[in-house]
């Protein structure tokens, strides 16, 4: 095992136990640009899926009318419940 110089792009890892010091691969560097154009994407895939879900939602058979206080909190329980299942099955 050995640990990165330096958390902001370091090139060298320091040695463990007589261990030489190897060159970091530029590999690595593109998986941390993967993360963060991930991190930039969540947020508007979620966005675009819950837009998806309250679209499918309006034009269902399943009365989710909110006419009042407690059929809007119906309706937002049960987008949650159709969010969550769809993001789970998306997942497996």
């Amino acid at each position: 095992m050995s640990k990165i110089l330096s958390d902001q792009g370091g090139k060298y890892t320091v040695p463990y136990k007589g261990s030489e010091v190897k060159e970091i691969p530029s590999n690595m560097s593109k998986m941390k640009q993967i993360d963060e154009l991930t991190d930039k994407l969540v947020p508007q895939v979620l966005h675009k899926i819950y837009k998806i879900v309250d679209r499918e939602m309006e034009y269902s058979d399943i009365d989710f009318e909110p006419d009042g206080s407690e059929c809007v909190r119906d309706y937002q329980e049960a987008h949650d419940y159709i969010m969550t299942q769809l993001l789970n099955k998306l997942i497996s």
